[in-house]
């Protein structure tokens, strides 16, 4: 079958033209949400607290912030090679 037209030995199989119209269709709306999510969060980003708010967009304040202490690092582990694997 020819990728390009959807014909397989003189017979369309695939209408290419519709395939390929809805997916430039389906990526512009995607393109278009996409655009539309960076514009909602550059204006929630530069939209203003109350002044006497302790919370700034990019912090957190400090009585509410939770710590999470890291996890223990795992000790290496000393395996010897199998007996097919060389030293």
């Amino acid at each position: 079958m020819c990728q390009v037209c959807g014909f397989y030995k003189g017979r369309m199989v695939i209408d290419m033209k519709a395939k390929t119209d809805a997916r430039s269709e389906r990526m512009t709306a995607k393109k278009e949400a996409i655009k539309g999510q960076q514009n909602d969060e550059s204006e929630e980003a530069t939209g203003e607290t109350a002044p006497d708010s302790a919370v700034t967009p990019d912090r957190v304040a400090t009585d509410k912030m939770k710590t999470v202490a890291a996890p223990a690092i795992a000790t290496e582990k000393s395996a010897s090679p199998r007996k097919h694997q060389g030293s």
